[in-house]
């Protein structure tokens, strides 16, 4: 059985600091999940896909055209 989970965000934030800690929360549950998945008997995210994911924070998350995250 697999599962999915969106994070729905605007590209472009109207407030840069509060989408800084959006994705400061969603990084750590990407650190930490893998070993909290696994002691549940879960499958971790995969670190190909954790990637994929950051990087689509980086290129596209802006803030008045700014890039939020570096």
């Amino acid at each position: 059985m697999t599962a999915a989970t969106f994070i729905l965000m605007h590209k472009d934030q109207i407030d840069a600091s509060r989408a800084r800690e959006i994705v400061k929360f969603f990084d750590w549950s990407y650190e930490n999940g893998g070993e909290l998945a696994e002691a549940l008997d879960f499958i971790p995210m995969p670190d190909s896909v954790i990637e994929l994911v950051e990087n689509t924070w980086k290129e596209q998350l802006t803030h008045k055209g700014t890039a939020i995250i570096q």
